[in-house]
C-alpha cells in the first residue's frame, strides 16, 4: 500500500502528459508569448487569459486594476473583506476565493488559464503547476515602494495590457509624488516615529514596505530608529526602548477596542510617548498590511493620522471611514447569522 501510494502521483503526471502529448499543438500566433518571471524562468502564457489566479491580495489588487473582476477564476479571502482590501467590492465579483498560501491541488481544481504566485513561494509550487501544463508566473514581492511598480508590471506583462499597465504605474507614482511633497510640509524636528501593533512577528519593522512607506509619507520607523533587526518580536521592553510616538493599531472589531484599551491602561506602558500622548490609533487593516498598488493609499491614510494637525479633514476622513466600514461589517455577520 506504501508502494502504491509513492507511485500515485507520479502516475498521474505520467496520464496528463500523455493526453496533452494527444491533443494537437495549436497555431502558432495561438500559443501565446512567452515573459520572464521574478525568478528568471521563461513562461509561455497564453495571448488571452480568461481564467486568471493570483494567490494573493498583492497580486489581487493589480488584477484588479489591470483586468475585469470577471476573468480571476477566484480572489483570496482578505482582497473581498471591506476592511482589508480597498478594493473589496470589485473582488466581489469574482467567481470564488481561495485561501492564503493554497495548496497545489486547490489551484488545480479552478482550471486557471494563468496563475501568479508571489516570490515567497516554494519554486516545487511554480513548477507542479507547469508540469501540468498550468501557465505559472512567479512575481516580486515588493519591500520599496518603487518595487511595486516591478509586481504591476511583471502582471501586466503576462496580462498582456502593456498600455493599461502603464497607465496605472503613472496614476501611482502621480498619487506618491503628490504624498512626498505633503511631507515637505512637516519640519524635521515635528518627526514622528511610529509602530504598527500586530499578531505577526515584528510585522512592519526594519526594513519593511511599511517603513518604507512610511518615510515617504513623512513618518519614521520606531524600530528602524532603535537599531532593532527585522522579524524581531516587539515586546513590552522593546517597545519601552523603541518609544514610538503613534502606535498604529489594526482595528477589525470589538476585540481590536479591547486590545487598545489594554495598551492604554497597561501600566508598564504609561512612560511611551504614544500612550502619554493618546496616539494610539485605530486604522484600517489595508492600510498597514499593503504591498499592492494600493500602497499609495495606505501612505496617505498614515500621513493623515500620523500628523491630524496637519491634514485635520483627511485624518476625519480616514476615521469615518473606518467607522462605517466597521458598522457594515458587523451587519454584514448579523445577517449570516
Amino acid at each position: 500500500m506504501k508502494r502504491q501510494g509513492v507511485y500515485l502521483p507520479l502516475l498521474l503526471l505520467a496520464i496528463v502528459g500523455l493526453l496533452y502529448a494527444w491533443v494537437p499543438a495549436p497555431p502558432a500566433e495561438e500559443k501565446g508569448r512567452e515573459v520572464v518571471d521574478a525568478r528568471g524562468t521563461r513562461v509561455q502564457v497564453p495571448l488571452h487569459a480568461q481564467r486568471i489566479l493570483g494567490t494573493s491580495t498583492a497580486i489581487d489588487s493589480a488584477l484588479l486594476a489591470l483586468v475585469e473582476p470577471e476573468k480571476l477564476v477566484a480572489v483570496s479571502r482578505d482582497s473581498r473583506s471591506p476592511l482589508s482590501n480597498p478594493d473589496w467590492q470589485q473582488a466581489r465579483r469574482s467567481r470564488a476565493v481561495i485561501e492564503r498560501n493554497p495548496e497545489a491541488e486547490s489551484i488545480v481544481a479552478l482550471r486557471p488559464d494563468l496563475v501568479f504566485l508571489p516570490d515567497y513561494t516554494e519554486e516545487s509550487m511554480a513548477a507542479s503547476l507547469r508540469a501540468l501544463g498550468i501557465p505559472t508566473v512567479v512575481v516580486t514581492t515588493p519591500y520599496r515602494v518603487e518595487e511595486v511598480e516591478t509586481l504591476v508590471r511583471q502582471v501586466g506583462t503576462a496580462c498582456g495590457e502593456p498600455e493599461e499597465t502603464e497607465r496605472v504605474i503613472a496614476s501611482y507614482r502621480r498619487k506618491v509624488a503628490a504624498i512626498a511633497e505633503r511631507a515637505r510640509r512637516i519640519p524635521e524636528a515635528e518627526r514622528r516615529t511610529v509602530l504598527m501593533i500586530s499578531s505577526m512577528v515584528g510585522y512592519g519593522g526594519t526594513g519593511s514596505l511599511f517603513a518604507a512607506g512610511n518615510r515617504t509619507a513623512g513618518l519614521l520607523n520606531a524600530a528602524e530608529v532603535a537599531g532593532i533587526p527585522d522579524h524581531t518580536p516587539f515586546t513590552e521592553e522593546r517597545m519601552l526602548l523603541m518609544d514610538p510616538d503613534i502606535l498604529f493599531v489594526p482595528y477589525y472589531d470589538g476585540n481590536s477596542e479591547k486590545q487598545i484599551n489594554h495598551i492604554l491602561a497597561d501600566p508598564a506602558l504609561q512612560t511611551l510617548s504614544a500612550v502619554r500622548e493618546r496616539r494610539v490609533t485605530p486604522i484600517r487593516p489595508a492600510y498597514v498590511y499593503n504591498s499592492s498598488l494600493r500602497l499609495s493609499d495606505a501612505m496617505a491614510a498614515t500621513q493623515a493620522l500620523g500628523y491630524p494637525e496637519y491634514f485635520p479633514a483627511r485624518a476625519e476622513a480616514y476615521r469615518k471611514e473606518l467607522q462605517d466600514l466597521v458598522r457594515f461589517v458587523q451587519e454584514e455577520r448579523k445577517k449570516k447569522k
